[in-house]
């Protein structure tokens, strides 16, 4: 069994936007210094490629989409406590701003720059892939899947010089022929969101993580990490906030839909 637990965050920001993912520099900091001063040692998926040695309290940080706030505001807060984290990428929106879920009406985000992902690779984050456009992978033709998941590992693979280590399903979602797919293409974890149906972890290719949301009290943030799977309150309302969120893949989808007309 998996057993370290994993949290991710998407933006670290003090800009204000509609919604539960953008977490304030402020919070983030009381955040990692709780850790820090706990005694956890963040670990990233490709030390778990190689002989090594666990820390005593483990603990796997994880960005998903690969914003530029992780750059300019987290970075500088995990470097001050000596953290690494893993940071997925959206590879056909590396340098642009985030139109592949923001609403007409909506601010818009950039995401990180290629010499933005190098620097964090360079300072020993690593870097993972979200998939090549972020799309609802069961929707999709195998092909469309394969594109997604293989695609985005090569690209990341030509701009790092390295292998990449770990996916992350975008919208959290996935099925047996998507873990196959993610597993021939040479990953060795891939991560998802809470499941009622996998709450012990055991297979590495679809390791559920905690969602830490600008609404987590420092208590809150604490149990997500002692107890990540215990059938609590803040896991249950994590699920119901995480199954909204998917009311934007209709969003989505009906958009793509109109641009081919």
């Amino acid at each position: 069994m998996f057993d370290i637990p994993i949290i991710t965050y998407h933006k670290i920001s003090n800009q204000k936007e509609f919604g539960l993912t953008t977490v304030s520099k402020h919070q983030f900091e009381i955040q990692m210094k709780y850790l820090k001063s706990n005694g956890y040692t963040s670990v990233c998926f490709k030390d778990l490629t190689q002989e090594y040695s666990l820390p005593e309290k483990p603990i796997i940080i994880t960005f998903d989409d690969g914003y530029e706030s992780i750059y300019q505001n987290a970075f500088p807060i995990l470097k001050k406590y000596n953290f690494m984290a893993v940071v997925y990428i959206v590879t056909d929106y590396i340098g642009r701003f985030n139109f592949w879920e923001a609403a007409p009406f909506q601010q818009k985000f950039r995401h990180l720059s290629e010499d933005q992902i190098l620097e964090l690779k360079n300072q020993g984050h690593e870097i993972a892939s979200h998939s090549k456009l972020h799309r609802y992978l069961p929707t999709l033709s195998v092909n469309a899947i394969k594109e997604e998941i293989e695609v985005s590992k090569t690209n990341l693979e030509t701009l790092l010089g390295e292998k990449i280590t770990s996916f992350c399903y975008p919208y959290g979602r996935y099925s047996e022929k998507i873990i196959n797919i993610v597993e021939g293409a040479g990953y060795r974890y891939a991560t998802s969101n809470l499941r009622l149906s996998n709450r012990n972890n055991n297979n590495p290719y679809s390791l559920s993580r905690r969602s830490i949301y600008k609404t987590d009290s420092l208590n809150t943030f604490k149990s997500k990490i002692a107890s990540p799977t215990s059938l609590n309150v803040s896991y249950f309302s994590e699920i119901l906030i995480q199954k909204g969120a998917l009311a934007s893949i209709g969003i989505n989808l009906f958009r793509r839909a109109r641009s081919h007309f």
